[in-house]
């Protein structure tokens, strides 16, 4: 397994982010093993930079576990090239540890793709319905709703895009920086 450069291939699965424990990249190789267990050919994008002792451990337990043909660690791309990887990819897994924001959530629910990700308090206020929040640490639930969502179009996946779409609007640049100058300038909302 070696860190590959971008390629057209098409995910079933991508995660976004920094290569550091907090954001849950060593709980990867547990829910990617349960998903190959019932789904052998599905494939998981790993977008993202770290150190190389990060990478080189990852690049470890992804053989431990046999998923050296299953995950391919793309490093850094491109923009453009992690939007087109998102809108073709079946789910996004954020399996994060701690989070501010979230805004790897936020592109790939503006993509239209099915957000799985630990039940951290601070999504809930923020993408409560857009996402699918699993118990942290829970990897048999995670694979559990994952599976379905790398299997075939469901009802729950087009309810699941609607909101998560319509989540997404809020945290657009214009409405953000509308937002952040009101806070700047003491207005409320009440007074506009």
């Amino acid at each position: 397994l070696s860190v590959l450069p971008a390629t057209k291939n098409i995910y079933d699965a991508v995660f976004l982010g920094r290569l550091v424990p907090s954001k849950g990249i060593y709980d990867i190789a547990p829910i990617w093993r349960r998903v190959c267990d019932h789904l052998p050919g599905a494939r998981l994008a790993i977008v993202g930079s770290g150190s190389e002792m990060v990478i080189r451990k990852l690049t470890d337990i992804f053989l431990e576990n046999d998923l050296q043909n299953n995950i391919d660690l793309l490093g850094y791309l491109s923009s453009q090239e992690i939007y087109a990887m998102l809108k073709c990819a079946r789910a996004f897994i954020f399996p994060s540890h701690e989070e501010g924001f979230g805004i790897a959530i936020v592109e790939a629910m503006a993509c239209g793709t099915p957000v799985l990700a630990w039940n951290l308090p601070v999504y809930k206020g923020l993408f409560e319905g857009g996402i699918i929040s699993v118990p942290q640490g829970d990897f048999a639930v995670f694979t559990e709703l994952l599976l379905p969502l790398l299997s075939c179009e469901t009802k729950q996946n087009s309810e699941l895009i609607s909101q998560g779409h319509r989540l997404a609007k809020n945290y657009s640049w214009s409405k953000v920086s509308q937002k952040m100058q009101s806070w700047l300038l003491g207005i409320s909302s009440e007074s506009k």
